[in-house]
């Protein structure tokens, strides 16, 4: 992780700074989730089904250059995975049961943005703070608040790209994709058993990663730019 900081730095470093600038932007996005845990990758009887999450929130960016930006985003995020799972039963067979478990987290992210041509790269590190935590189960009928069993935060690296879509000279309008990634387990140390969260039994305990592929839609707006005076005043920030 530091080296790759330290290669953005030093690629912006060698290019010609001109004027700054800040812009807000209000983003939201959609799309597919995947819970990584490997007692669950490896039970043929515990199936991963197709899940959708979203995310939506704003942004603020410091734009060092044309190509070179800053950004802090605040995102409110909803995560899903939904499972598909079968029981052995004497009488019925081998019955099959859907099983959803879900969260909500307030993600904060602070990316490199770099912007070339109406095309952007973004890379950074995302800190969540995770809450509301569910758990449904369609053998019982029952949805059970699993809150407690959460950890209060998670770790990650977000990864971006996508193009301009239309804009004016202070306002724009992109679409791109968003990957994320938490590294930390998103169970809480007291509620780490061999069985959770699919409640099947393992030998062991294994950790569980969130994974996301989001398609986001970002509204950007340019707020003002950075200016100086010769005479050796503060820096101030003009608004447009």
């Amino acid at each position: 992780m530091r080296k790759v900081f330290a290669a953005i730095l030093i690629m912006i470093s060698t290019q010609g700074i001109s004027q700054r600038w800040v812009d807000l932007g209000i983003k939201g996005g959609w799309g597919a989730n995947f819970l990584i845990n490997s007692n669950i990758l490896d039970d043929n009887t515990f199936n991963h089904r197709l899940s959708g999450g979203y995310t939506v929130g704003g942004k603020i960016g410091y734009n060092l250059s044309d190509m070179h930006e800053i950004t802090f985003d605040v995102m409110y995020t909803g995560f899903k995975q939904n499972f598909r799972y079968s029981v052995t039963d004497t009488v019925f067979g081998s019955p099959e049961y859907d099983k959803t478990f879900s969260y909500n987290a307030l993600d904060f992210l602070l990316m490199y943005r770099m912007n070339n041509e109406g095309r952007y790269f973004e890379i950074g590190p995302k800190y969540s703070l995770l809450s509301k935590g569910s758990d449904f189960d369609a053998q019982s009928g029952r949805t059970t608040d699993v809150s407690e069993l959460m950890a209060e935060s998670s770790f990650g690296m977000a990864l971006g790209f996508g193009n301009y879509f239309f804009g004016t000279d202070n306002f724009g309008i992109t679409f791109g994709a968003r990957i994320t990634y938490d590294f930390g387990d998103i169970i809480s140390p007291n509620a780490q058993s061999p069985h959770y969260p699919s409640n099947h039994t393992y030998d062991s305990y294994s950790p569980s990663s969130p994974l996301s592929l989001l398609l986001v839609c970002e509204f950007n707006f340019d707020f003002g730019y950075i200016a100086k005076a010769n005479c050796g005043q503060r820096t101030k920030l003009i608004v447009f």
